[in-house]
């Protein structure tokens, strides 16, 4: 019997736990490019917008809970910058956001959360930053351990918004995350997603993959990058092609 529980146990794979763990004073910087392009015909001529973006975020945690989560940061906007590549009548250039170079609280909590300065809350100025900054990442965790080879699926309502990204209202779809490999104590996780929405009156639908790693022993993401596709159906419809990287630097 004791020579065939240690032969299962042999055979039984090896399971980690993917937790984030932020303890209080920790300092770190987020670095995020995105670009994307969209072609589509309107009356008959073919249109293209292109774009991109870089943001750098240095943030510092103020208070964590029990579960090593932040809920009150202090965020620096480093840069938050939307360059116009190519666009029927936009001024080709780089623009600052506003929010640039400014430093705000961030509090995370059930009953109060938003962007704070010293003299009032500022939410509802910079819409931008919230969406990188309102939905913890923890959402496109799975919920326990997980072997190698171990899928999950999580919401199109839930990856879009761990990703940073617009949420359309009544998005359909799902993401699939795959846990394909841990080497010297860094989880490699695959993920591919497929969703769609109507806005506008338009069918918009969208197809991702990417990857991401994420380092066990300190429960800290390190980069993530991900592509994908946008096709829109409609009067002004079109198709489009869409890339992110994602970097977090732990000074």
């Amino acid at each position: 019997m004791a020579r065939l529980l240690a032969a299962i146990l042999l055979l039984a794979p090896e399971t980690v736990t993917l937790a984030y763990r932020f303890p209080k004073d920790l300092v770190y910087e987020e670095t995020t490019e995105r670009r994307f392009v969209f072609d589509q015909k309107v009356d008959g001529e073919k249109q293209r917008m292109a774009r991109s973006s870089l943001e750098t975020l240095r943030r510092t945690v103020l208070e964590a809970d029990a579960s090593h989560h932040p809920t009150l940061e202090r965020i620096e906007v480093v840069r938050f910058e939307t360059t116009v590549e190519e666009s029927p009548g936009e001024e080709i250039g780089t623009t600052a956001d506003p929010v640039q170079g400014k430093t705000f609280l961030w509090r995370r909590l059930a009953d109060r959360w938003g962007l704070f300065d010293a003299k009032q809350e500022v939410t509802e100025l910079h819409p931008r930053l919230v969406d990188r900054l309102m939905n913890w990442r923890d959402a496109r965790l799975p919920k326990g351990a997980v072997a190698v080879g171990a899928t999950w699926e999580v919401s199109a309502q839930t990856y879009l918004e761990t990703a940073g990204q617009p949420v359309p209202r009544g998005v359909e779809g799902a993401a699939l995350f795959k846990l394909e490999l841990v080497e010297a104590g860094v989880a490699r996780v695959a993920f591919t997603f497929h969703g769609s929405a109507r806005v506008g009156g338009e069918l918009q639908s969208w197809e991702q993959k990417g990857t991401w790693t994420f380092d066990l022993a300190k429960g800290r993401d390190q980069e993530a990058t991900t592509e994908g596709t946008v096709k829109v159906e409609g009067p002004n419809g079109g198709a489009g092609v869409f890339s992110m990287t994602r970097k977090v630097r732990y000074p």
